[in-house]
């Protein structure tokens, strides 16, 4: 099953065959648009698995996949229990 990585992130890592397949905080919050600090407070509650590689957060691809699967996960679970409550 494919990954939820975004293709071009996935091209970006492939050009560099020497290095790890690792994405930094900085490469996931501009990809997906999203404020750093956002992405710091997820790795600070635990939600979001990533070690601290010289001064920047790297993460592994599945590491990222299995977040925004658990994510879409609870969404799936709150807009169920939502309609639930409305019926």
């Amino acid at each position: 099953m494919p990954g939820t990585v975004s293709p071009s992130l996935r091209s970006q890592l492939a050009a560099d065959p020497v290095l790890p397949e690792l994405l930094t905080a900085r490469r996931i919050a501009d990809a997906y648009d999203l404020n750093i600090e956002t992405i710091y407070r997820w790795i600070d509650r635990g939600e979001l698995v990533a070690f601290k590689l010289g001064k920047s957060y790297q993460i592994r691809p599945e590491d990222w996949d299995a977040f925004l699967a658990r994510r879409r996960e609870a969404a799936i679970t709150d807009l169920s229990a939502t309609h639930d409550d409305e019926s």
